[in-house]
């Protein structure tokens, strides 16, 4: 099993220190304690890159989870 995260929750990673962006941290962290993988569907990324500067904060939010997150192609599996 494996966690997806959508535009929501890349969006609240990406911004300032809210009740939102602890959520996430605390489901990747459990994800991360379970042996889950954590993925942003490539049609998410699609979704969130709208011009250099916004692609800009959405490729440095992926850099600094390099480690925990991964990219994916939507399947049906993953759609499911």
């Amino acid at each position: 099993m494996i966690v997806a995260l959508d535009s929501e929750a890349l969006t609240a990673l990406a911004g300032p220190d809210s009740e939102a962006k602890r959520r996430v941290r605390r489901a990747m962290e459990a994800a991360a304690r379970t042996g889950r993988d954590v993925v942003v569907p490539t049609l998410v990324l699609a979704e969130l890159y709208r011009g250099a500067g916004r692609s800009h904060l959405v490729d440095a939010l992926l850099a600094r989870h390099e480690e925990a997150l991964g990219c994916r192609d939507t399947d049906r599996n993953l759609a499911r």
